[in-house]
């Protein structure tokens, strides 16, 4: 990553999608039976994953690291506003964690099929963060 990576649309997109995610998580998706299940947080959410590997593809994992680190404060500041402290708090942890792991899995795999490095690093992503925010 060069020192001048422009990589500040990046934190806003996290941060926007981070936001929103965690006002929806807040609304049932009440079609089909799914409403005590899944909220409309769900659809939004993993728009994150591909901010931070669009960001990891571009400049590398140290850059998509800083995406994180930059989107999780900026969301948690802006989480605690619009939705609740224990929402963000629950958000933040499993964001950070989440975020950080499908960095370094993506990194691993990126030498490989295209499709690969984003489609593990993601669903392991997805998986690390429902069990952090939901527990």
């Amino acid at each position: 990553m060069s020192p001048a990576a422009p990589v500040w649309p990046f934190v806003a997109a996290m941060a926007v999608v981070v936001a929103a995610s965690n006002i929806l998580v807040q609304y049932p998706f009440g079609h089909w039976g799914l409403q005590d299940i899944l909220t409309w947080g769900a659809f939004t959410y993993p728009v994150a994953f591909l901010v931070t590997d669009l960001t990891n593809r571009r400049y590398g994992p140290e850059a998509a690291r800083k995406v994180v680190y930059a989107g999780f404060a900026v969301a948690v500041v802006l989480s605690v506003w619009l939705a609740s402290p224990r929402i963000a708090l629950a958000s933040g942890t499993a964001f950070l964690v989440a975020q950080l792991i499908d960095v370094s899995v993506f990194d691993r795999l990126r030498a490989r099929a295209w499709w690969l490095a984003p489609l593990i690093s993601s669903v392991i992503g997805s998986v690390v963060d429902t069990v952090l925010f939901f527990s």
